[in-house]
């Protein structure tokens, strides 16, 4: 989600606790079970190297170039995703890269860089998936999620920090539309199929479609409280996710199963370290599938979007 999540809070995930891969779940307050907080493996050491440990709060988080290592293997990440598809299938390759699969022939480069480096750890899934997510406790960008922004000649102004939803999307939607696995950085035509705009405030009003009858692939979007009639297009705070599918519940009720970029967690507090307790918000955003009603938090549904290359 579209927050301000740096507080601060030293070294919460400066630790080496070896823990389990699989994520845990917990039940939101609507009953539908929604994605907690994961528990990690030990970070490489090359990986704590980059850890935040200053109590500064003016400290720029997620703007330090990381080693070369990751640089190398993000490009062969992005250049790994679909490609020629639905803007929706690229989002399920980042969706599944957060659960530590990916296809083979992505794992093979990626080992190839592993072992030049004498780092074969970097190829284990296990570590891989951290480059689904934002760098939370890292000085390091994470250059993936950098590389959203790239791709559509976007300036990500605090590095992985940046909110980066639109920016995936953006990224899905211009993927989509190539015809090379190599082409990661778009041109000029292959932009403006998305909005070339970092705010998902941009999405309101994209397009000449908006569909009362949401299916898998269409964009849903979420309006800042008391924005949602702002002439578009609007750089107020929001959500953008892709729609895998809708369900209805008791008095008509929407609540609409996403997979999108930049997408927290809920649930309760699962580790403790140091006597500090580590929250959901405290490890990072990442690519997930979410449910999420026409409300939540300060925000509230504003339109699904579609385009006749989504379905």
């Amino acid at each position: 989600m579209m927050n301000h999540r740096r507080n601060a809070i030293g070294g919460l995930l400066a630790m080496s606790v070896s823990l389990a891969l699989r994520p845990v779940f917990a039940q939101a307050n609507n009953g539908i079970s929604a994605e907690g907080m994961e528990k990690f493996d030990d970070f490489p050491q090359e990986f704590q190297d980059g850890m935040f440990r200053s109590p500064d709060p003016n400290k720029n988080f997620g703007s330090t170039s990381p080693p070369e290592t990751y640089k190398a293997i993000s490009g062969v990440l992005l250049r790994g995703a679909p490609f020629d598809c639905r803007p929706i299938d690229v989002a399920y390759y980042f969706a599944a890269l957060r659960e530590g699969i990916l296809p083979d022939a992505v794992i093979a480069d990626i080992r190839d860089i592993a072992a030049q480096a004498k780092q074969p750890r970097l190829a284990q899934p296990g570590f891989l998936k951290f480059f689904a997510y934002d760098w939370e406790k890292n000085n390091y960008f994470n250059p993936v999620v950098v590389g959203f922004f790239r791709g559509n000649g976007l300036k990500p102004y605090a590095g992985d920090e940046t909110p980066w939803c639109a920016a995936f999307a953006n990224w899905c939607i211009s993927r989509s539309r190539v015809r090379a696995a190599n082409v990661i950085i778009f041109d000029n035509q292959t932009r403006a199929l998305g909005t070339r705009n970092a705010s998902s405030g941009s999405f309101r009003c994209w397009g000449s479609e908006a569909t009362m009858d949401p299916r898998e692939g269409d964009l849903v979007v979420w309006a800042k409280t008391g924005t949602v009639t702002v002439n578009c297009p609007s750089v107020g705070q929001g959500h953008v996710a892709f729609v895998t599918k809708v369900q209805v519940g008791a008095g008509n009720k929407r609540s609409y199963h996403v997979v999108g970029g930049n997408q927290g967690f809920r649930g309760a507090v699962v580790q403790s370290v140091n006597g500090a307790l580590v929250r959901p918000v405290d490890v990072a955003q990442a690519v997930s599938r979410r449910v999420i009603g026409n409300h939540f938090a300060d925000r509230v549904i504003h339109s699904v979007r579609t385009q006749s290359f989504f379905r």
